[in-house]
């Protein structure tokens, strides 16, 4: 969700953060999406379906994807397992490349560009709408999110872990 809230007719301006998936988690990535008839776009897609879900409470997540903005909706409901997200994301995807991979929703556009075995996350988002800090926290949650998914895939969506010890500990202290 937004930190701030937009003043009807305020210029949209956008920054950008990044970060990059090491080579050796990219091919965990790669083997895993083998392993399960899927694609590593697949993979992403459902797994940032599933953290804007845990983000929203919502258990429909709508995405525009690719350059064309196409409305992509997953639907999250029941809690399913993430193999079981995976199958349902797999539905109707046309382009398999990470160079396709682009997710819009609400003054964020979140892309994947591969990087010799390397992935670059950026994010680009309305400055006016989110902190810096909030779209960093976005893209560590979506690695830590991935990781948990790569070693737990038949868990149910509401069982996995996105946030840090630090994190958590706030939680538990507040």
């Amino acid at each position: 969700r937004p930190d701030f809230s937009r003043n009807p007719g305020a210029e949209v301006r956008f920054a950008e953060r990044s970060r990059i998936l090491a080579k050796s988690f990219c091919s965990q990535i790669e083997v895993f999406a083998q392993q399960y008839g899927s694609t590593p776009r697949q993979l992403y897609l459902a797994t940032f379906a599933t953290l804007l879900a845990r983000y929203s409470g919502e258990t429909s997540i709508v995405l525009g994807i690719g350059a064309n903005d196409e409305s992509r909706s997953l639907d999250l409901s029941g809690n399913p397992t993430f193999h079981e997200l995976l199958q349902r994301a797999g539905g109707a995807e046309v382009a398999t490349s990470l160079q396709d991979l682009r997710f819009h929703i609400a003054g964020l556009h979140v892309s994947a560009e591969q990087l010799a075995g390397s992935v670059l996350l950026s994010c680009d988002f309305d400055h006016q709408l989110f902190r810096v800090e909030t779209i960093d926290r976005l893209l560590h949650h979506f690695e830590l999110l991935l990781g948990e998914i790569l070693h737990r895939p038949v868990q149910k969506l509401a069982e996995y872990s996105f946030l840090t010890a630090d994190e958590r500990k706030r939680l538990l202290v507040d």
